[in-house]
C-alpha cells in the first residue's frame, strides 16, 4: 500500500516517525509489543519511515516499567532532523504525542523515569530537547500536583 511516508521516502525525503503507532497486528492486547522494540522498529520502517524518532507500539498500562517520555521522543526526532539537515536532505516528521491520554500525564511527569523507554534504558537523560524540565512543567500547572493533566485541560 502506498503511504505518505513511502511516497516521500521514494522522493528522497528522510521520513521520521515518533510517538504513538497503534497499527501493529495484535493491538487488542496492550502488552503484545512491549519488550520487542526491534520488531516494532522494523514494522514501522516497512511502511516507509526511514528514521525511528521513539515509538510507542500500543497503549500503556500500569504493569510497564516506563511511561510517557516526551524528552526521549523529542531528542530522537531532533537527532533525525539534524542528520537530514546535515545531509541537505528534506525531511517529514510525523510526531504523534503520547500525552493526550492515560496513564495520567502529571503522574508521568512526577514519577516517570526519563531514562526508561520502550527501547530500554538510556545511558543518560536527553539534554538536547529544548523542552522545559518536568519540574518546571509541574510547577506551572494550576494547583500543582493536585490537579491531574488530562485530555482537554
Amino acid at each position: 500500500a502506498m503511504t505518505t511516508a513511502r511516497t516521500l521516502r521514494d522522493a528522497g525525503y528522510r521520513t521520521i516517525m515518533s510517538g504513538k503507532w497503534h497499527l501493529l497486528p495484535g493491538q487488542e492486547s496492550t502488552n503484545n509489543w512491549w519488550g520487542n522494540y526491534p520488531t516494532v522498529h522494523s514494522e514501522v520502517n516497512g511502511t516507509g519511515f526511514t528514521d525511528d524518532g521513539g515509538i510507542y507500539a500500543s497503549n500503556m498500562d500500569n504493569t510497564l516499567n516506563f511511561t510517557h517520555n516526551l524528552e526521549w521522543m523529542t531528542s530522537r526526532s531532533r537527532e533525525a532532523i539534524e542528520a537530514a539537515v546535515a545531509d541537505n536532505t528534506p525531511f517529514f516528521l510525523y510526531f504523534a504525542s503520547t500525552m493526550p491520554h492515560g496513564p495520567n500525564a502529571l503522574s508521568a511527569l512526577n514519577n516517570g523515569d526519563v531514562l526508561v523507554t520502550p527501547n530500554g534504558t538510556l545511558p543518560s537523560a536527553p539534554t538536547d530537547t529544548g523542552m522545559p524540565t518536568r519540574a518546571s512543567i509541574v510547577a506551572q500547572t494550576p494547583n500543582g500536583a493536585d490537579r491531574p493533566i488530562t485530555a482537554g485541560t
